[in-house]
C-alpha cells in the first residue's frame, strides 16, 4: 500500500482525538456512530487483500489472538500499529 493511501489517512484519522472531535461537529456525520478500525480492517481491508489471517498476523508481526481481537473491536489500533497496516 502506498503513503498516504486512504486507509493510512482513515486509521489515522481514527487514531486522533482532534479529527474525532471535529468528525462529531459535522453534520454529515450526525447520527452515524463512531467506527472502530477493527470493523474497517474485518469489513473492508482484510478481504480485500485476500490473505489468511494467520498470514496478516504474521505480516504484522503481532499474534493472531491479537489480531482477532483488534477485528473483534476489543483492542485498539495504536499509531505504531496503524503504520505496520498501512504498509501491507
Amino acid at each position: 500500500m502506498a503513503p498516504g493511501s486512504g486507509l493510512e489517512l482513515t486509521l489515522a484519522r481514527l487514531a486522533n482525538t482532534e479529527a474525532r472531535e471535529t468528525m462529531t461537529n459535522n453534520p454529515l456525520t450526525a447520527g452515524l456512530r463512531p467506527l472502530h478500525p477493527g470493523e474497517l480492517l474485518r469489513e473492508d481491508v482484510l478481504p480485500a487483500l485476500g490473505r489468511p489471517k494467520t498470514e496478516i498476523a504474521r505480516l504484522l508481526g503481532i499474534s493472531r489472538q491479537w489480531l482477532y481481537d483488534i477485528l473483534e473491536e476489543r483492542q485498539p489500533i495504536t499509531a505504531p500499529m496503524a503504520v505496520r497496516i498501512g504498509k501491507l
